[in-house]
């Protein structure tokens, strides 16, 4: 599934729910949505591999269920208060 799919079966779902007239910007498009994800891509690249160098970035998969990426947040935070940044890395993979 593509990211604007996305973003529009959850428009969907949430305008079922709710009711309300949905609104819609001159710019919610895929071309529009796919210009900012590559700008977000570009823009942010190189602070994760800023952080990476430095073994200060966690990556958690998200695509999981809500607990299992909860379970993974909690190991990480558990692992970096515990012992440091060694086991912070060893959590991350």
């Amino acid at each position: 599934m593509l990211a604007w799919e996305w973003v529009y079966i959850c428009v969907y779902v949430c305008w079922q729910v709710t009711g309300e007239p949905l609104k819609q910007r001159s710019d919610d498009n895929p071309a529009a949505l796919k210009k900012r994800l590559d700008a977000y891509h570009r823009q942010t690249q190189p602070l994760v591999q800023y952080y990476a160098k430095q073994n200060l970035h966690m990556q958690v998969n998200a695509a999981k269920s809500s607990d299992t990426i909860f379970a993974a947040i909690c190991d990480i935070f558990d692992a970096v208060k515990g012992k440091g940044k060694a086991a912070a890395v060893a959590a991350e993979n």
